[in-house]
């Protein structure tokens, strides 16, 4: 029951972007960067997406993330392959913690309200992650991380 009712989330069509583009977009986003990026391989990748999958089906279930977070998330590993997935996931935690921080300070009084409940209540919408991660892989895109490098 609990399998199924995730996968339906999972896999429930949105009525602005259904699922059945995904699998394209992947392909046809993909596909190519493999030939750009000599040091990410199929298998770095998909093993990253695997990763990443795990870890942001896992936020879901505790409402951390919603779930196109989760796909965005899985898909964006692809390109990060293994060598560069933890400074990737560093970089979305960074990005999202500075979203956060500017949402709290551009609402004062909300932020205020926030604290004094403790986070008990209705707040609204979250930190939006989509755009955590969106920043953090251009920056792994734009700026790559050679691993030998940075040990």
């Amino acid at each position: 029951m609990f399998r199924s009712g995730l996968l339906d989330k999972f896999t429930r069509v949105h009525p602005i972007v259904p699922v059945v583009i995904y699998l394209p977009a992947i392909a046809i986003l993909f596909v190519p960067w493999i030939f750009v990026d000599s040091g990410v391989s199929v298998l770095s990748s998909l093993e990253a997406a695997l990763i990443a999958f795990a870890a942001s089906c896992a936020l879901y279930v505790f409402r951390v993330v919603g779930a196109g977070d989760s796909k965005l998330l899985t898909v964006t590993a692809l390109f990060a392959g293994m060598a560069k997935l933890p400074h990737f996931l560093v970089l979305v935690a960074l990005a999202g913690g500075a979203i956060a921080a500017v949402s709290l300070l551009a609402r004062p009084v909300r932020a205020a309200v926030m604290f004094h409940m403790r986070g008990k209540g209705d707040f609204g919408r979250g930190v939006p992650y989509g755009v955590a991660i969106a920043i953090a892989t251009m920056a792994i895109i734009l700026w790559p991380f050679p691993p030998d490098k940075l040990n």
